[in-house]
């Protein structure tokens, strides 16, 4: 969704000189100036030895506008069509190539301005060639209240941000080119750009489905949430040897959901800790913690992999650092033991230990 830094240098570059090399085409007719806002196309006649035209396009008012041109009496090669401050070619504001005879832009104006639209084609035919530009102008929107099951069509001249009460810890599925954010604005991670739908699990409250500027269409819909209880060590629920347990946690921006189980162990036991990633972001990571108090605990992570065993890395048990270090499998000695399992993305996993 984001071009990278020295990406977007490179095509800034290219469009630059591209601008520059525009200023020298002599073969540009000069038309009289037109305005967005009307309705109805605006047709432009271009000399028959032209092989474009240069338009001053007036945009009166505030808000997202969908510019389409339409070229009739041009080649079968690439167009070229760029938006330029007025009377300065080399300030472009937009530049678009396209190989048939229309295309569509959307544009973000902010207040009343005179742009140049360049619209040419390199080594176009002889004859009578017409420029047709039409616009659609779109009010721009107020963030508001949004109700599950509403299609919302934001136009933004910036980031918006939509308000969405939960009155009960929902997963909730975005459809869209969207993302949820909690209280605070602060996006929450597990959002994944490109999807065409996401599912975020939330606890009940407030949040806010964010929309960058430009024009963009979401939906939500929710269904219930059921959260574990056992998210302290004192709630701790009984876990047994070999026996899954699917955990769900909610989205956060930034704090880790940690749940407990309790394993006792009537003798020592070589163990794996085993996961498997449900409704989770792609690569999303799970903590571990096996202790028995603040002297004795092992510390683990998930691999890149959906499923496989935990990797445990060490901890405070300094009696068992050579056999867990780096390690899948140890011996437990015997005991009761804390199970933590944590997770910030938020969506399900399973975790068994055998």
């Amino acid at each position: 969704m984001k071009i990278k830094s020295k990406l977007k240098s490179i095509i800034i570059l290219m469009l630059l000189l591209l601008c520059s090399s525009l200023i020298s085409i002599s073969a540009m007719a000069d038309i009289i100036s037109t305005d967005a806002n009307k309705t109805e196309p605006q047709v432009s006649t271009i000399a028959a030895d032209k092989t474009g035209g240069i338009i001053p396009v007036t945009f009166s008012k505030a808000g997202i506008y969908e510019c389409t041109v339409s070229l009739t009496g041009f080649g079968s090669g690439a167009k070229s069509f760029y938006i330029t401050e007025k009377d300065n070619r080399e300030k472009f504001k937009m530049f678009r190539g396209f190989p048939g005879d229309t295309v569509t832009v959307n544009r973000i104006i902010t207040a009343p301005v005179t742009y140049d639209f360049v619209i040419f084609e390199e080594g176009a035919p002889a004859g009578e060639k017409k420029i047709s530009l039409s616009f659609v102008y779109h009010e721009p929107s107020a963030g508001r209240d949004v109700k599950a099951g509403e299609t919302v069509n934001s136009y933004g001249l910036e980031n918006l941000y939509y308000t969405v009460k939960l009155n009960k810890d929902s997963i909730l599925t975005l459809e869209g080119d969207a993302y949820v954010c909690d209280s605070k604005k602060e996006p929450i991670s597990n959002f994944e750009y490109g999807k065409d739908s996401n599912v975020i699990y939330l606890k009940k409250g407030s949040y806010f489905i964010g929309t960058q500027d430009g024009i963009h269409t979401f939906k939500y819909t929710t269904k219930k949430l059921k959260l574990p209880k056992n998210i302290k060590s004192k709630k701790a629920t009984t876990m047994t040897l070999g026996k899954k347990y699917k955990i769900a946690f909610p989205a956060s921006a930034k704090k880790e959901t940690k749940v407990y189980n309790k394993l006792t162990l009537s003798a020592p036991k070589r163990i794996s800790m085993f996961y498997k990633r449900g409704n989770m972001p792609e690569g999303a990571q799970l903590t571990f913690s096996i202790y028995k108090d603040k002297k004795h605990r092992i510390d683990g992570s998930t691999t890149d992999k959906n499923t496989d065993k935990v990797s445990f890395t060490g901890g405070l048990t300094s009696d068992l650092e050579d056999e867990i270090w780096e390690k899948k499998s140890f011996t437990l000695p015997a005991g009761t033991w804390y199970v933590q399992v944590g997770n910030v993305t938020g969506g399900d996993a399973t975790v068994w230990i055998k």
